[in-house]
């Protein structure tokens, strides 16, 4: 007679700091000039309230750089209590299928 075997979760992908930033060096100072440049350009970022398939953008919190207060870097909608309940709402729905599906799913 055989014995069963527990399943086995796969393994998670190994840990490696990032490489220390060069920032003596030209190129690796442009880099990260660009990279912030490319950054700016995408600002303010934009954080909606998402309640199930409702999407509601706003501007009731706004987030600026601590280095320079004057520079928005984002938006964010705000959500009052009929959002909470909403919210709720919706995730006691969702819980129903997600309770239902297979834990490799969910994992």
């Amino acid at each position: 007679m055989s014995t069963p075997t527990a399943p086995t979760a796969s393994a998670p992908p190994s840990f490696a700091n990032e490489p220390v930033l060069e920032l003596r060096r030209a190129p690796a100072r442009q880099g990260l000039l660009d990279a912030l440049a490319e950054l700016d350009a995408t600002l303010p970022v934009r954080a909606p309230v998402l309640i199930g398939g409702d999407r509601r953008e706003g501007d009731g919190l706004v987030s600026t750089d601590p280095g320079d207060p004057q520079r928005v870097v984002a938006l964010a909608a705000l959500a009052g209590p009929s959002d909470v309940d909403a919210a709720v709402a919706a995730a006691e729905r969702a819980r129903r299928g997600w309770a239902q599906a297979p834990a490799a799913r969910r994992a």
